[in-house]
């Protein structure tokens, strides 16, 4: 009867480890793709959000600061300035982009970037 005992406890952890694992191996494996989908989406609302505004974008192109406009998304300016020169706290600003309204803003922030 021990013996009996003994087999049915063991068949019971063995389905209780093989559904925890299998759980855990599916939680892992899903993950990543439901970041993905999350992180696909924020990046097409940014997209979205950033061609519907008018201004410009004041980034880094080709290792230069260049200017986008972002009603077009097209590189209205490209400056000699190389990003590597600048101090860190600029070259991050760049990474991320500056964005501006008004010409007189832009003016402004190449300016102080480029000077």
């Amino acid at each position: 009867m021990k013996k009996v005992v003994r087999i049915v406890l063991c068949c019971v952890i063995g389905v209780y480890l093989a559904i925890g694992t299998t759980k855990l191996v599916s939680d892992a494996f899903s993950l990543p793709a439901t970041n993905m989908e999350v992180v696909s989406r924020a990046a097409r609302e940014i997209e979205t959000m950033t061609s519907e505004q008018s201004g410009y974008k004041v980034k880094t192109v080709g290792g230069k600061i260049a200017v986008e406009d972002l009603k077009t998304g097209e590189i209205i300016n490209s400056t000699d300035t190389r990003v590597d020169i600048l101090p860190q706290k600029d070259r991050n600003q760049l990474k991320q982009g500056i964005v501006v309204k008004t010409k007189s803003e832009l003016r402004s922030v190449l300016e102080d970037l480029c000077s």
